[in-house]
């Protein structure tokens, strides 16, 4: 079982504005957009409610897709680990 609760909160970390994730609730593939993150040895992870992490992918470039199409409807969590520090945002796929 992962706490993810030590995760910054978006809300008090100035580098959520540069990390966008659209549309957002999605069907299963989010369009993630990096502006102004040092995309080399910076990761996305998905973790599901439970904090099971579910998806692990290298950021290779300003703008990627991340598919959640083979995992259940419901609430997500994307984190973003990066040189600078690491961002959190919630995905819901409907």
């Amino acid at each position: 079982f992962t706490i993810i609760a030590e995760i910054p909160n978006s809300i008090n970390n100035p580098l959520s504005n540069l990390v966008k994730v659209f549309p957002n609730p999605s069907t299963g593939v989010f369009t993630i957009h990096f502006d102004g993150i040092n995309a080399q040895n910076a990761f996305v992870n998905i973790y599901n409610i439970q904090g099971k992490k579910v998806l692990v992918s290298q950021i290779n470039a300003n703008t990627m897709d991340i598919s959640l199409e083979m995992l259940a409807n419901g609430i997500y969590f994307l984190e973003v680990e990066t040189p600078q520090g690491r961002i959190l945002k919630r995905l819901a796929k409907l």
